[in-house]
């Protein structure tokens, strides 16, 4: 089988605030990799997907757009449970609300706080979406001390060890 350094995945990214992330991310992995093999996996017609047209990058043969479907939750939580992406890929950074199960060499990016602390329906229904998904394996990168202590609060499965923690990009 055919298995590439690394994916960044962001097929999920449509709000304003990842897609940012998400872009420097892209350019910084597009510009700083001669001779390293990734893909990016992003969505169209997303945020994301206006952000890197609006950015003229360069090289951007790297950048695959799936289809807009792949940014349904039910649709996620599918790929989710089941793409088994260590097969394509020794490491894994994901840059969705929620990370690969299946995937032993991975780091998400969390940037969705209404995960930890919203009461709403939907919220609570993506918490237990992000709960069955996590493992042990699993390193999250969060932006805040105060995140990384409600994340080792609200899910016993996370523990300091796998927690990555750096204040924003925009420096």
């Amino acid at each position: 089988y055919f298995c590439m350094q690394l994916i960044l995945w962001a097929a999920g990214t449509n709000g304003e605030g990842s897609s940012k992330v998400a872009l420097k991310l892209i350019k910084a992995l597009i510009k700083n990799s001669k001779n390293y093999d990734f893909k990016i996996f992003i969505s169209s017609q997303s945020t994301l997907d206006e952000e890197i047209r609006a950015s003229n990058i360069k090289n951007n043969s790297a950048i695959y757009k799936l289809p807009k479907i792949y940014r349904i939750y039910p649709i996620q939580l599918l790929i989710k449970f089941f793409l088994p992406l260590d097969f394509f890929c020794k490491a894994l950074i994901t840059l969705d609300d929620f990370p690969f199960r299946n995937s032993g060499n991975q780091i998400l990016y969390f940037h969705q706080p209404n995960i930890l602390y919203s009461d709403k329906f939907i919220w609570k229904l993506k918490r237990i979406i992000f709960t069955i998904l996590l493992t042990k394996k699993i390193k999250i990168f969060v932006q805040t001390q105060h995140i990384k202590r409600a994340l080792l609060k609200k899910f016993d499965i996370i523990k300091t060890i796998n927690l990555i923690t750096a204040l924003h990009f925009d420096q």
